[in-house]
């Protein structure tokens, strides 16, 4: 038994159907949709990000009153030095694990937000979705199994919210894997139904659903 995968509640049924799984129709979002989401959530996010790194900046002192950065009067590094090899390493090195330090509390603070959106659907619908993704209409589902009915459409039996583990799980491999220069998103291109490495693990799916039912 297929349901529209835009009801926001299941429909009554006889005994005989309500013993067999419930199977929602879904669409197969193309990958376009999906990178223009992914884009507005960038967009979205950052002006977050710049008011994060600003006042992680102005604590660590690299910002003063007039919000000016000058790395050269912080850490002086090369006013005392007439040749590169006379470099003050350990400097350098502060700066390096700083702006690293920087990078993973924007990069927790993008998969916290994240998290949060992906848990769970707004006003009783199935599936979380980030600001880009409900404007794209898409969402973020588990399930216990899928199935090719149709060109662009799938049969998701057990559709239901990621919960907060599973988007927490989600959020994390895919940013993080960008730190380290492996974007997983890349793997939409390798798996079934456009699924991401970040998908396959936290067992979760994309899918387009109808603008009516947003």
């Amino acid at each position: 038994m297929v349901s529209d995968g835009n009801s926001h509640t299941p429909h009554p049924g006889t005994d005989n159907q309500s013993s067999e799984p419930q199977a929602t129709g879904y669409k197969v979002p193309f990958l376009w949709r999906r990178i223009v989401a992914e884009l507005l959530d960038f967009i979205l996010l950052f002006y977050t990000k710049i008011l994060v790194t600003v006042a992680v900046l102005r604590q660590m002192g690299y910002l003063g009153n007039e919000d000016l950065l000058d790395l050269d009067s912080r850490l002086n590094l090369f006013s005392d030095f007439t040749d590169f090899t006379e470099l003050d390493f350990e400097k350098m090195f502060t700066l390096t694990s700083e702006l690293i330090a920087l990078e993973v509390i924007n990069r927790l603070c993008v998969t916290f937000v994240e998290t949060l959106c992906l848990r769970r659907g707004y006003n009783g619908s199935i599936g979380g979705s980030t600001p880009g993704k409900r404007i794209m209409h898409l969402r973020v589902i588990s399930f216990d199994s899928v199935q090719q009915s149709g060109n662009r459409t799938i049969a998701v039996t057990g559709a239901r919210d990621p919960g907060f583990f599973n988007a927490l799980l989600r959020s994390v491999i895919k940013n993080f894997s960008m730190a380290f220069f492996f974007p997983a998103s890349f793997s939409v291109f390798f798996f079934r139904y456009n699924r991401a490495a970040y998908d396959i693990l936290a067992n979760t799916i994309v899918v387009e659903v109808e603008r009516d039912h947003q």
